[in-house]
């Protein structure tokens, strides 16, 4: 009934008031973007709107294509569930039908993009036009890219791809929280593709550096930094201060935003020993313009066995003693060893069949790993505060994974080069 009013009020409208029409169609819209209609009366719907839209002659073609628009999401993702703010009511009556919202690129505050987001805009819609920016146009490439609103506190949440992204924001302005739209790769399958792309450069060396600096891409076996290892430190030591846009020499108090932690804390070599090795390796970056250093650094950190990994603190695992490191990259997931990054277990993705939570005696949190094949399984029960999270991620890399193997025309993504 109310779509038969609405195709009523455009079409035979004597009301006298000059805008009336024209409001009809800004609600049709609206109400477009929230509610589906009967499976009779739909093709007739259509109908309506795909000819008023195609027809170029007529004054309303371009509210019809908007309510066509807004209909096919609804069809697809199940309309927006949340009631309109009313700066959004107010925005559609005047005939503004899309809001500019600011996000950052993950891993730096001052990389700021814009976004034009619409009634009916999902996340999906904003990855994609993020993707576009960043020269991905592989529709599989863009699964590894996801949003989140962080709140200022620190706090993440992830938003899923078919969430409407005016809805999701509404939650955070009613309760008057302050809060970031950030862009973010979770997922490190395809090869890095993009890095003539400044933006791209930008967003993926940011986001490397930070674990680089706190020492989670190092493997140190049996306490001991393999010499190759050393010398990648030096020179990325370099690299990274062009990087960084630092003025004159490095000085022991820019170690720390040079060398990875667990490496400045190794007995092995001292301070002023990094120093002086970092310094040997500065004639060898002084033509490195900034945006060429950010790229080196990736380009060289990309060998590392842990680069693209994401990892998460597990509290305790069966015969591990303690606490351990999860890491989450192409290859599946590993346990290490905290301090030294040693592998002692590790499964591939073919091997993992379920991840389940679970919260056991007094509060305790665990994820439930269902590993193995379908003769033979096992369930790895470990302790972890972050099992969504853990268990969103590796959902994540199976759907790209799974997704790709299935092109006929696929690339083979065998390496980051």
């Amino acid at each position: 009934d109310l779509f038969c009013q609405l195709c009523k009020q455009t079409t035979n409208n004597r009301s006298m008031f000059s805008k009336s029409k024209i409001r009809g169609w800004r609600l049709f819209a609206l109400i477009a973007a929230y509610f589906d209609c009967s499976d009779s009366l739909r093709p007739y719907l259509f109908k309506y709107l795909e000819t008023t839209a195609a027809d170029v002659n007529r004054t309303y073609n371009n509210a019809a294509l908007l309510c066509l628009t807004n209909l096919r999401k609804t069809f697809k993702y199940g309309g927006r569930k949340d009631v309109p703010l009313r700066e959004e009511v107010v925005a559609l009556a005047d005939g503004r039908n899309s809001k500019r919202f600011p996000f950052f690129y993950s891993g730096g505050d001052t990389h700021e993009g814009m976004l034009q987001v619409k009634s009916c805009t999902v996340v999906q819609d904003v990855i994609e036009e993020v993707c576009s920016g960043l020269n991905i146009a592989d529709s599989v490439e863009m699964e590894e890219y996801t949003f989140f609103i962080r709140t200022r506190d620190g706090a993440f949440a992830k938003l899923s791809r078919e969430d409407y992204l005016l809805d999701e924001t509404a939650y955070y302005i009613r309760k008057q929280i302050q809060y970031d739209l950030i862009f973010q790769r979770t997922v490190w399958y395809f090869p890095l593709k993009h890095m003539d792309n400044e933006i791209f450069v930008d967003m993926i060396f940011n986001q490397c550096v930070l674990d680089y600096i706190e020492g989670f891409l190092v493997t140190i076996p049996g306490n001991k930094l393999p010499p190759e290892t050393a010398s990648d430190v030096a020179y990325l030591g370099a690299v990274l201060y062009k990087a960084n846009k630092m003025v004159g020499t490095p000085t022991l108090k820019d170690l720390e935003s040079l060398v990875p932690r667990n490496v400045r804390q190794s007995p092995d070599t001292k301070p002023q020993q990094w120093l002086n090795r970092i310094h040997e390796n500065l004639d060898a970056v002084a033509r490195m313009h900034r945006l060429e250093a950010k790229a080196r650094f990736v380009d060289v950190l990309k060998r590392w066995p842990l680069f693209g990994s994401t990892f998460f603190l597990v509290k305790s695992i069966p015969d591990a003693g303690g606490e351990t490191l999860l890491a989450v990259n192409r290859n599946g997931i590993s346990f290490l060893r905290k301090t030294t990054h040693e592998t002692f277990m590790e499964h591939p993705f073919s091997e993992i069949l379920s991840t389940r939570r679970y919260n056991g005696d007094n509060n305790v949190n665990y994820l439930d790993m269902k590993l193995g094949n379908l003769m033979v399984q096992q369930i790895l029960r470990i302790e972890t505060d972050q099992g969504s999270d853990i268990s969103d991620l590796i959902g994540q890399y199976m759907q790209v994974i799974n997704t790709h193997r299935k092109r006929q025309d696929r690339p083979s993504p065998n390496s980051h080069n």
